[in-house]
């Protein structure tokens, strides 16, 4: 028996979730969660990726399908800066920051690569695709040779490509929250109302559609920390709560359009009627975090070839 692709699968899941949901029905196609658009199944290698959800840059691993034109434009969008903003961060509590596409000049030899910053120093690896073969010898050449005799007054180099913009950091991992919360719940959950909002505001991020954004920060989380739970009390505070390292991001729990809009001002209300924090806790129900789509709202029976 032959094995079928990660795309072919997920893509099967997703068709028969929007079969069974879907009136009048799309037949065998599959919806992009982040576009709302549809692909057929010859679409599969050409159109349709495995989306990481936080991005891989960050630990990340892959949980559902996305349309290639919606994973390339966060990619080149977000999530650069949310690897910023993660390093900055990491190197803010004392952990490693790595960049990407760092260029280091030795001895007149240019090369790129990664550049690791962290507690025991500095580490740079060259990527082969990155660099012609020559100049990569060349540069590995001046390397060997500066390890073996160390000599003072040399120099090197460095351009390490820096961004700056927070509000897209955020906006890259609440991108992340959502792709968990429809790897979780399925279409039942993605294709409501209130998320129009949202999709619009990841296809024109530096617009401010969504303002103040429902995330918060919490320091002394692990960067690992991956939940996902639904608040069901107090009724102010109704959503998904997703969490992701040190952030944790809200989004609407079921058919709340003006979640996006009232989110910030309830929970200002509840704050404020709050006279005893040591006695208040949420009413929360936890999900195991997704490994791939679960469909778990869609009423889709899955299967495991």
């Amino acid at each position: 028996m032959s094995v079928r692709s990660t795309e072919h699968r997920w893509f099967d899941l997703g068709a028969a979730a929007l079969d069974r949901l879907l009136v009048p029905k799309l037949g065998d196609k599959y919806v992009c969660p982040l576009c709302r658009d549809s692909f057929d199944r010859s679409q599969i290698a050409t159109d349709l990726t495995v989306e990481h959800a936080p991005p891989s840059s960050i630990g990340g691993r892959g949980i559902a399908l996305t349309c290639r034109a919606c994973n390339s434009r966060s990619g080149s969008q977000l999530d650069a800066e949310l690897l910023h903003h993660h390093n900055t961060r990491q190197l803010a509590r004392g952990g490693t920051a790595v960049y990407e596409d760092v260029e280091t000049t030795q001895e007149g030899t240019l090369a790129r690569g990664r550049l690791a910053i962290g507690p025991e120093g500095l580490r740079f690896d060259p990527i082969e695709r990155q660099n012609h073969p020559e100049r990569l010898q060349e540069h590995l050449e001046v390397s060997s040779r500066w390890a073996q005799t160390p000599l003072a007054g040399r120099e090197i180099t460095m351009r390490i490509p820096i961004r700056g913009n927070p509000r897209l950091a955020d906006l890259s991992l609440i991108r992340a929250a959502f792709l968990v919360a429809f790897a979780t719940f399925g279409y039942v959950y993605a294709l409501q109302t209130a998320f129009e909002v949202l999709i619009k505001q990841l296809h024109s991020p530096n617009e401010q559609l969504i303002d103040p954004l429902p995330i918060f920060y919490d320091d002394s989380s692990p960067d690992d920390l991956r939940e996902i739970a639904l608040v069901t009390r107090p009724h102010l505070l109704r959503s998904v709560i997703v969490r992701i390292g040190p952030a944790a991001i809200f989004l609407p729990l079921e058919w709340d359009d003006r979640f996006f809009e009232d989110f910030d001002d309830r929970r200002r209300e509840f704050v404020a009627g709050v006279t005893d924090p040591a006695a208040f806790s949420l009413g929360v129900e936890r999900f195991d975090w997704p490994t791939s789509p679960q469909h778990l709202w869609d009423g889709v029976e899955r299967q495991t070839t």
